[in-house]
């Protein structure tokens, strides 16, 4: 399985809605997030944050800005009873195989983990405390981190610059996605943990946003242009190719395919029969897949995204 992990929120309704749609195409199976679904100073959108994580989640953890917020009078939350009811019954640990998922930390409840003095304490306290897991989660730091603890030596030891981590034998694991939804410009950032293959790989979001947006150009292709490209249907390409090469050049800064969908020769295309028609839309056709499939290459083991043929 591969699991997509967030944490704190913190109700950033913006920024959630978009990671989702974002990762709509990503290659998962199922979305956790580790808790501070809400933040308490916008009960409009803490509202549309529990919605969504509800919508979308199949588990998610309570946090300290979810607990502060249930402190409040009943009367003030100002949230729909349904899902005040969820935000309320969400668990403080969730323990899925070999995994076990908290917020902040099960030494010392509320506290960040920053230094690897702080997650050697809490990665011993995990060897003596748990049963036969192995691969531990934790958000409330708001900084990406991967932190191992081998069995044997008993010493830890941290990864601070890796992407991706490749899970050894005899070793303890613990890992923060970092934020989603921090604001005053702190990098946002999530992970996802493939559980067959036994390897997280961190993503910092903005720059996962514009790969995404990369791999909608495959989408695009199939869904917007390559259809198009038919003789019964060619007003409706040149609407898609104009509006969809400014984006291009604007968000991906891409400009040969841009200029390429832009390219499409409309003199000749109106003044030649019907069989030449045809032939200049296959060729058409054939060099535009082959600059999508350029583009999008590197992105197929990610992206749920077709083969551009």
């Amino acid at each position: 399985m591969k699991l997509v992990i967030f944490s704190d929120v913190q109700g950033n309704y913006d920024i959630l809605n978009d990671f989702f749609n974002s990762t709509a195409k990503l290659k998962k199976d199922e979305y956790i997030c580790l808790g501070d679904i809400v933040d308490g100073n916008n009960p409009f959108k803490d509202n549309l944050c529990i919605q969504l994580v509800r919508e979308n989640c199949r588990h998610a953890l309570m946090g300290n800005h979810d607990e502060d917020f249930l402190k409040a009078e009943e009367g003030e939350l100002k949230i729909f009873p349904d899902n005040l009811s969820y935000l309320k019954a969400l668990p403080k640990t969730l323990t899925l195989s070999d995994q076990v998922m908290y917020h902040s930390s099960l030494v010392e409840d509320g506290k960040r983990l920053r230094s690897l003095e702080d997650y050697a304490t809490e990665l011993e306290f995990l060897s003596k405390n748990t049963n036969s897991q192995r691969v531990f989660f934790h958000g409330h730091s708001h900084i990406q981190a991967a932190y191992s603890y081998d069995l044997h030596h008993h010493k830890s030891t941290s990864y601070p610059t890796l992407p991706q981590v490749k899970l050894e034998k005899g070793k303890l694991y613990l890992f923060n996605p970092g934020g989603l939804g921090l604001y005053f410009g702190e990098q946002k950032s999530f992970l996802v943990y493939d559980t067959q293959e036994e390897v997280v790989t961190f993503y910092e979001y903005e720059s996962f946003k514009h790969k995404s947006e990369t791999a909608g150009v495959a989408v695009a292709f199939e869904e917007r242009w390559h259809p198009s490209l038919q003789k019964d249907k060619i007003q409706w390409f040149f609407k898609y190719a104009e509006e969809d090469a400014k984006i291009i050049r604007q968000v991906l800064r891409e400009n040969v395919l841009s200029d390429y969908l832009l390219s499409f020769n409309k003199d000749h295309y109106f003044r030649v029969g019907q069989r030449r028609k045809q032939e200049y839309l296959n060729e058409f056709s054939k060099n535009l897949a082959v600059l999508v499939n350029k583009l999008t290459f590197n992105l197929k083991d990610e992206f749920d995204i077709p083969a551009v043929v």
